[in-house]
């Protein structure tokens, strides 16, 4: 029989995903927040569940998702015409946009949602709006205009709430610790941080706060052992890693843990730094925190220079660099996922528009990559059809992730992807249309990679993913996906009758293997795919066959 018992209000889900990760956990929240959305009858309800749901992904790590829900948030408080509330999102946006490293994004996030709040004479609205420029310098690296700009906002929250103050007050904190690490910082300056933290500290309670809380606490910790006071440093810290590990707070949980093993080092302890080090590796490693990644490769190099092992100091130092190549290019293809959500928040918004909408997405997504290549060229590792890295590209960057993988104890999966019956594609339909099947078959690909996965072009029609830090079931499925997604594309609308379909071998390599004998494996899997009637995805273990 069907059910027949009523079905929750929007107002119900809207509470029940605001109280979730207190009582469950941010996942349970972030899908009742998404319940909220579809059962909303207003856009502006409907902009306060995304909105809710993006704040539950930021502080479960999942900033991409959390920019996506933002975005469309933005689109339906203007479209609801909730200017204020569109501000307020606004801000929020700009965190997110700061932490996937897309400043030009976030200054003008800030920018419209200032404009608003001068516009509307709103007091809190422009506190958050000078509090979020703030944000943005100090993550540029521009501590004094960041604390200047930020003595305003604390000036406007005088008059504001618990929340205003305290988050203005943990920023000046958090500037000042930023500030001191990268240039160094007179006790008073340290000892005025350490006052901003506490401060912060009595606007906010752990029973009701305990994100915030433990977010504070982290700088409070880290100031209290810029200042030399390692006993009680360690005592904060400690509580707070507790605390972001007991309520799922993924992105503190690394934080904390990062603090720790710089307050070691400070200490003199480079063999216990070094050990805490490795672990905030793994943790972010879980997380694809590549900043994060890449400024501990370093604090290791400069560890072990001051141990005198030379040898693990070049090879941290060269994984430094490589994983700030890395971080680049994903900050480039995040620009481009950023992108492709908003057009597709276009075209749900304009339905009686869907074919400009599709052609105007594949305009900009062929933009996007033009670009990519614009800024890139001089390196002559792109693929200059699809914006992708080369053969040459990989083949380098996978002698550095095979060593990453197996110095860091991590599972990686090499895939190769061939498009079925690409000669008849272009004997049919053209090289023209044969060369716009390859460049959204590489979009494909990376709208639906992760920020650590290596993509790369390395033949005629023939594709490279590795899958960093991912065991064979995980990546088997992102492959399956990978395949449903070009089946599904609709190519008749490049040209009519034109079907495209991709084979895929994947391979998790051994402990020690090579990357030759890791793509030979791959590539005799590759085979199998394309005898076993192609659009198929084969590994090497049968129960993972699709």
């Amino acid at each position: 029989m069907p059910d027949s018992s009523p079905q929750p209000s929007f107002e119900d889900l809207l509470a029940a995903a605001e109280a979730a990760p207190a009582s469950a956990s941010h996942a349970q929240g972030i899908a009742l927040a998404e319940h909220a959305a579809a059962a909303a009858a207003q856009p502006g309800q409907q902009a306060a569940a995304l909105r809710l749901k993006a704040n539950l992904c930021m502080r479960a790590g999942r900033n991409e998702d959390a920019a996506s829900a933002y975005e469309h948030a933005c689109a339906l408080f203007e479209q609801a015409g909730e200017t204020a509330a569109l501000s307020e999102t606004l801000t929020d946006l700009t965190l997110i946009y700061v932490l996937l490293g897309l400043h030009d994004e976030a200054l003008k996030a800030v920018g419209n949602s200032r404009e608003i709040a001068t516009r509307l004479g709103d007091t809190r609205l422009l506190y958050w709006a000078h509090n979020r420029t703030g944000v943005v310098h100090s993550s540029l690296g521009e501590a004094e205009p960041a604390h200047q700009v930020m003595l305003d906002a604390l000036a406007l929250a005088e008059s504001l709430g618990d929340h205003e103050k305290f988050c203005i007050l943990n920023n000046l904190a958090d500037n000042i610790h930023i500030f001191t690490d990268r240039y160094g910082a007179e006790p008073a300056r340290i000892a005025e941080g350490i006052a901003y933290a506490r401060r912060a500290l009595e606007f906010v309670t752990p029973e009701r706060q305990p994100y915030q809380v433990a977010l504070a606490q982290g700088n409070l910790g880290y100031l209290l052992a810029l200042a030399g006071d390692f006993s009680q440093a360690m005592t904060v810290l400690d509580g707070s890693l507790a605390s972001a590990a007991r309520h799922g707070h993924a992105n503190l949980v690394l934080m904390n843990q990062h603090f720790i093993a710089r307050v070691k080092l400070l200490q003199g302890d480079i063999t216990g730094g070094i050990a805490a080090l490795r672990a905030v590796l793994r943790t972010a490693g879980r997380q694809s925190e590549k900043p994060v990644i890449a400024r501990v490769h370093t604090q290791l190099s400069a560890a072990y220079e001051a141990l005198g092992d030379p040898a693990s100091a070049l090879s941290h130092y060269k994984l430094a660099h490589a994983t700030e190549r890395e971080y680049n290019t994903a900050v480039a293809q995040s620009r481009a996922r950023m992108m492709s959500d908003v057009l597709a928040l276009e075209k749900s918004k304009l339905e009686a528009e869907r074919s400009r909408l599709e052609a105007e997405f594949l305009r900009l997504q062929s933009a996007a990559l033009l670009l990519e290549k614009h800024e890139l060229q001089a390196k002559a590792d792109q693929d200059s059809l699809t914006g992708l890295y080369n053969r040459r590209y990989a083949d380098a960057a996978l002698v550095s992730i095979f060593a990453r993988a197996a110095a860091e104890d991590m599972p990686l999966c090499i895939a190769l992807c061939d498009i079925d019956r690409f000669k008849q594609i272009n004997d049919q339909f053209g090289h023209a249309a044969g060369d716009a099947v390859l460049r959204q078959v590489a979009a494909i690909l990376i709208s639906h990679a992760r920020q650590s996965d290596l993509i790369a072009r390395i033949g005629g029609e023939e594709f490279l993913i590795a899958f960093v830090n991912s065991e064979i079931t995980a990546a088997a499925a992102a492959c399956e996906r990978l395949r449903a997604a070009v089946a599904a594309h609709p190519w008749a609308a490049l040209c009519p009758g034109l079907e495209v379909t991709l084979s895929i071998g994947l391979r998790q390599a051994g402990p020690a293997e090579p990357p030759a004998a890791a793509l030979a494996a791959a590539d005799r899997l590759l085979y199998l795919a394309k005898q076993s009637g192609r659009n198929n995805v084969q590994t090497d273990q049968e129960e993972l066959l699709f």
